[in-house]
């Protein structure tokens, strides 16, 4: 017999996903059969997932052009694959595929969102850099208004798949609302 506590989870995995602004209650269970008293601690986390399946832009999501003739799209709108990995469908702002000597300055904002101080941005980057183009990681903190560039990526990164992931904590924004 082990001397230790032995914790089960119901369900297991301990998860529970939500549709953005929307709320729920589930119930999550942990049991020890254990000889002894087990120590457990529970880290909530929570966020927006987006896989961008659906009519584009999603709900609560906005596409701003800030100059130039193209936009972020769904990757299929423009012919391409999902170079960020997965099977599903991504978000692309592409110029190329918009027509030779096109340009683009635009913005994917997410919803709002509470930032805690465990909150991060994870996303999987195909990125194909072209002369002088970048693309910024933004965050803003006034529903909009104004935007603080995170991240600059300005070398290719992934750019022919399957993606890398990106973490970027946001816990110097602790107690804020935010969109991305």
């Amino acid at each position: 017999a082990l001397d230790a506590g032995r914790v089960a989870a119901a369900p297991s995995p301990l998860t529970s996903t939500q549709e953005f602004g929307s709320t729920e209650n589930q119930t999550l269970t942990l049991s020890n059969d254990g000889a002894v008293d087990a120590a457990v601690s529970l880290h909530p986390r929570s966020g927006i997932e987006q896989h961008f399946e659906a009519d584009f832009a999603p709900a609560g999501w906005s596409v701003v052009n800030l100059g130039g003739a193209c936009a972020w799209q769904r990757n299929d709108a423009v012919s391409r694959p999902n170079h960020a990995g997965g099977d599903g469908f991504s978000a692309a702002a592409d110029s190329d595929a918009c027509g030779n000597g096109t340009t683009m300055d635009t913005r994917l904002a997410s919803p709002e969102f509470s930032v805690t101080s465990a909150s991060e941005l994870d996303f999987v980057l195909s990125y194909r850099h072209l002369g002088s183009s970048r693309l910024d990681v933004e965050i803003s903190v006034d529903g909009g208004s104004t935007w603080t560039v995170l991240q600059t990526f300005s070398a290719n990164t992934s750019d022919q798949g399957p993606g890398t992931p990106v973490n970027i904590p946001l816990a110097a924004y602790d107690g804020q609302s935010a969109q991305l």
